[in-house]
């Protein structure tokens, strides 16, 4: 029924629009008497309907249809469903809890059992004289011969509890010789509990050997074919249907999907929330039977997260981690490690997504449906988890921490920091008073705090400049971190470099090892800004583009290098897309360097001046040079900063953000003067009155601060507004003013950017919607690289 209202309001709508002509102003025809709209500030009736292309910065109206009203009363389907599910949920996890208790009590009692044998061969041995060996040996060798039978079926057993899924528990313990261990086990117990007993109390030497050959004489039937039958049930996990499966309503939510699409295009915005309580059902539903399929998975992730915290720079770009949803394309280069066969290499392309796609190809069914609804209805998500009181790790919607790139950054960095606040909770202690010269502040910051402990640094700083009288109620830490942000930055420490790319943004410096305690400067440094971040306090620092990305774990792919080394980039591309003895290169796995005058050969693998690039081999010569010029030759400073970032805030944590979130989080949302933007601004193939300028124009009005910044980071690189404003923005020759650029290829392309000439390449799109649609997909999903 509302996807039929729906459908019918949008219907009489589009119709309507269309007569008038004017995308810009709502028309005066009521279209439907069944639908009522309720102006959000004033709460009066009104019959003027919205715009269909209203920006959503303008003043919003709420619709009802009859079917809303139906659906959001106390006595919906809806509400019903929901509580159903609750309960239906809350009896299946009893059971499980009930599973589990008991297999833990299961392997306690094969760890009791290894005991309860080291202890009847430490009593045997008391009891036989060390120089009667052969009795010894007599009476040792069939404990041992125990112990080696036990610790096979503890091996075989360990293997069913660590089943990935029910379906092979149910199987494995199905088997006869599964049964029979249990069998085993139980009778070995109960035996092995009188065998001790006889050997609790001093033998008396007179009744040794009468004792002893009592003791031979029970070890031979421990194992014999046991009649009674056993009851193993408590340790045999029952076949719980899924309840996707169980509640056999798929149906349904093909419909919730269909009306979910039709709400989001609705003038109101809130209109989705009407099916709030079934959006929960499907994730309490799908997300339980996720749960159970990630269980295994998830705690695999928390040990090698342990154990590779910095594994990431090891080798160039890691492989993104299988439970996350940080997924490489098959189609895109990603600077991995070393192959042996460096013939085999994948395709190159210019375009790559800064929020990772979810690979769905590994995943159940079952699964797969839940994140393609996910990912299908992104903005209502968004949208309810803004709405929503209770926290996202704790709510229906818990699954979608395990597939962040779903999330938009508002409510990313809402779950960051309730995250951040439990560990805050575990604090005790007083504030941390840090006493520092104004003229020196890093020093004597460095001074103070490096001797600290990671728990001391998460204390609240209370800053006392020498010489001053200020209290820091928060303002005198505000300072510091601005005073700090600037000195670590000085020319004189040569701990950063000026990017060459934008002359903005900052890199570590290749030859910082010219200052002997550079290592622990960048531990340092790497502490203060996730301190920062922990403090949520902002800081003036913009880094590189692969620099947030070593901080995040995401592989560094050859097209970062744009940013870095324009020419060079190029001349990348030139060797990838043409071939290789038309150009008349003649190049080898080595690559030429200088540092402090001196000149030196680098060789990218063994031997690798003596091997030439071939077109075969290009594609690994490319990886492998980018990863000399982006990580190997500055592995120990990102080394050092990550140690010390990693001490305040976990990686799998931090790594919820894509690169662009990161700076975002680290330097804060900037005020955007779009006037000012718009006065700096050069045309190539547009006109200032072309109506794709003033729809572009338009649509970065609607745009939020967030879309603000991240526009901003999409044509320049970085987020950071020049202090005189943007007649003074930077690139890669010096000052350069925003220039956009008529793209006359297909309109159904997205618009790209170059970074290094604060450059957009904007298609003559055919429509405002299409536009400000495109440009928003461009900046939230690519990272527009390429060159004209």
């Amino acid at each position: 029924q509302l996807h039929w209202e729906v459908q019918d309001y949008l219907s009489k709508n589009k119709s309507t629009t269309a007569t008038t002509g004017n995308d810009d102003e709502s028309s005066n025809t009521p279209i439907d008497e069944s639908a009522k709209l309720f102006d959000s500030y004033k709460s009066i009736r009104s019959n003027t309907l919205p715009t269909m292309n209203a920006d959503p910065n303008a003043k919003q109206q709420d619709l009802q249809l009859p079917a809303m009203v139906m659906l959001t009363s106390k006595t919906a389907n809806q509400q019903f469903l929901l509580r159903i599910l609750k309960v239906i949920i809350q009896l299946r996890d009893a059971t499980k809890k009930e599973q589990l208790d008991s297999q833990t009590h299961f392997e306690n009692e094969l760890h009791t059992l290894t005991r309860r044998l080291d202890t009847l061969r430490q009593s045997l041995r008391s009891h036989i004289p060390s120089d009667n060996n052969n009795q010894q040996n007599d009476v040792l060798q069939p404990i041992d011969d125990l112990s080696n039978r036990l610790e096979q079926m503890r091996t075989r057993l360990q293997t069913v509890l660590n089943s990935n899924t029910i379906e092979q528990r149910q199987q494995l313990f199905s088997q006869r010789e599964t049964i029979n261990d249990i069998q085993d086990i139980y009778r070995l117990i109960r035996q092995l509990e009188a065998l001790i007993e006889t050997f609790q109390e001093p033998p008396m030497s007179t009744t040794m050997t009468t004792r002893i050959n009592d003791v031979l004489q029970t070890i031979p039937p421990l194992f014999p074919q046991i009649n009674e039958p056993m009851d193993i049930g408590q340790f045999l996990p029952s076949q719980q249907t899924k309840l996707s499966d169980l509640l056999n309503i798929n149906q349904l939510w093909d419909s919730l999907s269909d009306c979910l699409l039709s709400l989001a295009k609705l003038p109101d915005p809130h209109a989705v929330l009407v099916l709030q309580p079934a959006v929960e059902a499907f994730f309490l539903v799908h997300a339980a039977d996720l749960d159970n399929e990630n269980e295994k998975t998830n705690r695999k992730k928390k040990d090698r997260e342990t154990r590779e915290a910095l594994s990431h720079l090891e080798c160039f770009g890691p492989a993104p981690s299988t439970t996350s949803d940080e997924h490489v394309a098959p189609s895109e280069t990603v600077m991995t490690s070393a192959t042996s066969d460096i013939s085999a290499v994948p395709t190159l392309v210019l375009r790559t997504s800064t929020t990772p796609t979810i690979s769905t190809n590994d995943l159940p069914l079952d699964a797969q449906k839940f994140v393609e609804f996910a990912r299908t209805h992104r903005t209502v998500l968004n949208q309810i988890l803004r709405q929503s009181t209770q926290h996202l790790s704790e709510g229906p919607f818990h699954i979608l921490t395990d597939y962040t790139s779903i999330l938009d950054f508002d409510v990313k960095r809402k779950y960051f920091r309730h995250e951040l606040d439990r560990l805050k909770e575990n604090i005790r202690g007083e504030d941390l008073a840090v006493h520092v010269r104004r003229n020196n502040v890093f020093e004597d910051s460095y001074r103070e705090l490096s001797r600290r402990s990671p728990e001391d640094w998460k204390h609240r700083f209370y800053i006392v400049f020498d010489g001053e009288e200020g209290q820091d109620a928060g303002g005198l830490l505000r300072e510091w971190y601005s005073v700090i942000a600037r000195s670590m930055f000085d020319p004189n420490y040569a701990l950063f470099m000026i990017n060459p790319g934008d002359r903005v943004t900052y890199m570590p410096n290749p030859l910082s090892h010219c200052n002997t305690n550079h290592s622990q400067y960048f531990k340092f440094i790497g502490r203060i800004i996730a301190k920062a971040i922990f403090d949520n306090k902002c800081m003036d620092c913009y880094f590189t583009r692969s620099f947030y990305k070593h901080i995040l774990g995401i592989p560094v792919r050859y097209t970062d290098m744009e940013s870095v080394d324009l020419q060079f980039y190029k001349n990348l591309v030139m060797l990838l897309e043409n071939d290789i003895h038309q150009l008349g290169l003649d190049l080898t796995f080595s690559l030429d360097a200088s540092e402090f005058g001196a000149n030196k050969v680098i060789e990218l693998i063994a031997s690798g001046s003596t091997i030439v690039v071939t077109n075969e081999n290009k594609h690994e010569y490319v990886r492998l040079v980018c990863q000399e010029k982006m990580i190997g030759s500055i592995r120990q400073q990102i080394n050092s900063f990550l140690e010390g970032f990693y001490t305040i805030i976990p990686k799998s944590l931090i790594s919820i953000f894509n690169e662009q979130e990161l700076e975002l989080l680290i330097s804060g949302l900037p005020d955007i003067d779009i006037e000012d933007l718009k006065a700096n601004t050069e045309y190539h193939k547009y006109r200032p009155n072309s109506l794709q300028i003033q729809w572009f124009w338009r649509a970065l009005r609607s745009f939020d601060k967030e879309d603000l910044a991240k526009f901003l980071q999409f044509v320049t690189g970085t987020s950071k507004v020049p202090l005189q404003g943007f007649a003074h923005l930077e690139g890669m020759n010096g000052a350069q003013k925003f220039q956009i650029h008529r793209d006359d290829r297909s309109t159904d392309r997205l618009p790209s950017a170059h970074t290094c000439f604060n450059q957009l390449d904007l298609p003559a799109y055919e429509s405002y919607d299409k536009l400000r649609k495109m440009l928003l997909i461009a900046i939230r999903e690519c990272a527009g690289f390429g060159f004209a």
